[in-house]
């Protein structure tokens, strides 16, 4: 859809907020503006529903005219003094170690805005990362990200429906990703690692992308 066919986003008032903030948010108050690329995301967290979910370790890494940019990666484990209780260390392999000597959110928040841009944010099953990512800026800047976002999940279940129009995807179940990884001849890398999540959703992203491409869809 157009950006001239869409309401305007509504950009918060956060005058409290450090600079970095500000600079995000005055990308959009003209409107939509042309989205610069795609950041693949993906977070891992102390738990698997959403809301009280805390981010362990994190990974974005941007695509720009079909390339992955390396050079732009960012990833880490997340800072979080008070964070206690960590039951998803089994699955991710994250300490409290490591927890404690990361990235300090101030720095994740300022380095995560300046690579996210007005970038499409990409990620399999993208809605839980988006969530917890608002859920972070929301309580300690008061705002939410403005990027859209495409989940490969449902990218990759339109393309294998014809009849499906338009996001009509999201309401069939999704794919894992280690499935359509080997249904698109990808070698899964240290799954269950922000790091290795993201770049193979990253690959997954770019395979689709040609395939929605070829099939004429526009709009991801």
């Amino acid at each position: 859809m157009p950006a001239w066919w869409r309401r305007k986003p509504r950009v918060p008032e956060v005058p409290e907020a450090p600079a970095f903030v500000q600079a995000y948010l005055d990308l959009w108050r003209g409107g939509w503006p042309e989205p610069a690329g795609f950041t693949v995301l993906d977070l891992e967290t102390s738990g698997l529903v959403r809301e009280g979910a805390r981010i362990l370790s994190f990974a974005l890494l941007r695509i720009e005219d079909g390339v992955l940019r390396f050079g732009d990666l960012f990833e880490g484990t997340l800072r979080d003094p008070g964070g206690e209780d960590l039951t998803a260390v089994e699955i991710h392999q994250v300490v409290r170690s490591e927890v404690a000597a990361g990235v300090e959110p101030g720095e994740f928040a300022r380095r995560s805005l300046a690579l996210l841009g007005t970038d499409r944010i990409v990620g399999h099953h993208i809605s839980f990362d988006k969530a917890c990512l608002d859920r972070f800026f929301a309580a300690r800047y008061g705002f939410t990200l403005l990027n859209e976002v495409v989940d490969t999940g449902q990218l990759a279940a339109r393309l294998r429906d014809p009849v499906l129009g338009g996001f009509q995807g999201r309401e069939r179940p999704l794919q894992s990703l280690d499935v359509l990884a080997r249904a698109y001849g990808i070698t899964p890398e240290a799954r269950h690692s922000a790091s290795g999540d993201v770049l193979t959703t990253a690959l997954l992203f770019l395979k689709l992308h040609k395939a929605a491409q070829r099939r004429g869809i526009r709009r991801l």
